[in-house]
């Protein structure tokens, strides 16, 4: 379906299903946007012959048109093992999924013998990834490294996702000798930034972590969004910075169905958009290509509207890779398609011990039936190719016990991506057609 989109005197073209668009600007200026699905050649040409000549907009309606397949498309076979190595945990973060989904007792441990079987029934020759998650892995260390000692010369390449209390420099020189990428849960660098994370058992969290990243700048990081710490993300930016990081996640806050008083630590859309938008300038050079620091949703983001990279990443897609790109793996065995969804019986898929690989990717499951065309505000989007419903699948599953239901980031990613374009097409001399 090509669209078109007008925001004051900004016009977008845009291919629904390639992720193809172009944008100019015109003399005429909207106080309300306006959209129209489906436009044909002639009528486009028709709203626009004033502004450009018709030979000219028949040339852009046909190159936006054009039938052409998405580039860097990920999203084709199983690559990413999530292990979920432990129930236990030494933190109580307010926002945690963990806890939404299981009952667990602070004793399952998964086995080294199980971490290994799962990783040789579902491994690919290249590009295999195994991600240690919890929730907090390190209290199954010794089951951990011994895993990744049997794979030590192969080419899997192994993550460790810790709130990184437990990790000392013993444990640090072994799982770096050994090759593991180490990512670290902090939400800011003060106590207020952090005080989701913090409570009477952590006090001395934020400076453990900020001493942990001064001496090992190598650990990776990721930060979720909320209204205690977003009007200080740039100072978090540039402090990530100066301790040599080169990049970061900066998730978004989910409430959660047990935990739904959340809600109240959602950012509101105006802040937020008006914060990101703060951090995309800081983090894009001059030149509008070039990234002096990755943001990773805000980078994929804009790898999704300026080079149609729309399958570059798992998350945030409908359906998602969960369950196709990526699978989880408890210590029984069971398998899900995201551990977001660890436990929930509409989202088991079989067992490592009891199918075969086959009939687990085969298996039926909630998360694969999130369709962004079912939902009103989306299916006439023109915009939902590069959010994909904004949103995790498994997360808004979560809140709202709902596969199908609208984002409540829906206005801030409309508002992000309409932002990005806008720059696009001042940044050109006269008309910007993405890649």
């Amino acid at each position: 379906m090509i669209s078109l989109l007008q925001k004051k005197n900004y016009n977008f073209l845009i291919n629904n299903t390639t992720g193809r668009w172009c944008g100019f600007l015109s003399q005429h200026f909207l106080k309300n946007e306006k959209n129209i699905n489906n436009i044909s050649k002639q009528e486009f040409v028709n709203t626009f012959k004033i502004n450009l000549p018709e030979q000219e907009l028949r040339k852009i309606y046909d190159i936006i048109s054009a039938n052409i397949e998405l580039k860097n498309n990920l999203l084709t076979k199983l690559n990413y093992l999530v292990l979920h190595t432990s129930d236990a945990c030494n933190m109580k973060c307010k926002y945690c999924y963990a806890t939404d989904n299981i009952s667990y007792c602070n004793s399952n441990l998964i086995s080294s013998k199980t971490m290994i079987d799962a990783i040789e029934l579902f491994k690919t020759d290249d590009n295999f990834t195994v991600l240690f998650h919890g929730r907090e892995p390190l209290t199954n260390y010794k089951n951990i490294i011994q895993t990744v000692k049997h794979y030590h010369n192969s080419n899997i390449k192994f993550i460790l996702q810790t709130n990184g209390l437990l990790l000392d420099e013993s444990k640090l020189a072994t799982l770096e000798s050994l090759g593991v990428n180490i990512s670290v849960s902090i939400d800011g660098f003060t106590n207020s930034q952090n005080q989701l994370r913090i409570n009477h058992y952590t006090k001395n969290y934020t400076k453990k972590i900020k001493a942990l990243l001064k001496t090992h700048p190598s650990i990776s990081t990721i930060l979720i969004l909320h209204k205690k710490n977003i009007k200080g993300i740039i100072s978090i930016k540039n402090k990530l910075q100066k301790l040599k990081q080169t990049g970061s996640a900066f998730n978004l806050l989910w409430p959660t169905g047990e935990n739904p008083k959340l809600e109240k630590y959602v950012i509101n859309t105006k802040i937020l958009f008006k914060q990101m938008k703060k951090l995309f300038l800081s983090c894009i050079n001059n030149s509008n290509s070039e990234f002096n620091f990755k943001e990773r949703d805000l980078y994929l983001l804009y790898g999704r509207i300026v080079n149609r990279h729309i399958n570059n990443y798992m998350c945030n897609k409908s359906p998602c890779g969960a369950g196709k790109v990526c699978i989880c793996v408890d210590n029984k065995g069971d398998c899900y398609p995201c551990t977001t969804v660890n436990g929930q019986t509409e989202n088991f898929m079989g067992n490592i011990y009891k199918n075969s690989k086959r009939e687990i990717l085969e298996h039926d499951y909630i998360l694969k039936h999130r369709n962004i065309s079912k939902i009103q505000n989306c299916k006439n989007c023109p915009l939902s190719i590069f959010c994909g419903g904004g949103s995790c699948p498994g997360l808004l599953y979560n809140y709202k016990n709902l596969i199908n239901f609208k984002s409540i980031y829906c206005n801030y990613y409309k508002n992000m991506i309409l932002w990005i374009m806008e720059l696009c097409v001042n940044s050109s001399k006269r008309i910007f057609i993405n890649s």
